[in-house]
């Protein structure tokens, strides 16, 4: 891929708001706070949020798709709550 191509793929990824790019196991942990061994424990009981096999033990997460499952559980915690902060 040339330069060019880059900037160009950049220039469309902060347009779109970035909202497809794909995340590696350490930026979903950091996003959520959590550590990447409880994202693998999570993967292998099938919780978690939606990631994409690409290839082998590679693994990664669509940001959009993130951030809908962290929107999922803020109104399942909201709902189960009655929508208030503890």
């Amino acid at each position: 891929m040339s330069t060019n191509d880059t900037s160009t793929t950049d220039m469309t990824m902060a347009s779109s708001g970035e909202d497809d790019r794909l995340l590696g196991i350490r930026e979903v942990s950091d996003i959520l706070g959590v550590p990447v061994r409880t994202l693998h424990r999570w993967r292998a009981h099938g919780d978690g949020p939606p990631g994409v096999r690409l290839a082998g033990t590679t693994v990664r997460w669509r940001r959009s798709a993130l951030l809908g499952w962290i929107a999922e559980r803020e109104a399942a915690d909201q709902a189960a709550h009655g929508g208030g902060e503890r």
